[in-house]
């Protein structure tokens, strides 16, 4: 969900910038359009915890294609390893059809 987030809400002053009001009705619309549950306690937590933060990098366009950059290699990598253990799991299964009988050399 974080990562997700992060594509929307790509800088701390993607919502520090808004009121309480504002970022939790549009984060109701993002949960929504996601599949997410909705919850205001956590919209409130959001909020309030982006306004004690400072921001390192500039609110532009390099800031944004960096962290783009970053999500996209972060959802490369989960996809990797999703793909992994299926491939992991599915030998797995395969060895267990193997006789117990057959000699063991390491």
């Amino acid at each position: 969900k974080w990562v997700d987030f992060a594509t929307t809400f790509w800088h701390v002053d993607c919502v520090r910038n808004m009121s309480l009001a504002a970022f939790a009705e549009r984060y109701r619309k993002w949960c929504e359009r996601h599949g997410y549950n909705f919850s205001q306690s956590k919209a409130v937590e959001v909020h309030t915890g982006a306004q004690d933060l400072i921001a390192m990098l500039p609110k532009d366009a390099l800031t944004k294609t960096m962290v783009r950059q970053a999500i996209d290699a972060l959802n490369a990598v989960s996809a990797s390893l999703e793909r992994l253990k299926a491939e992991m799991q599915a030998l797995a299964a395969s060895s267990r059809n193997i006789p117990s009988s057959w000699p063991c050399t390491a």
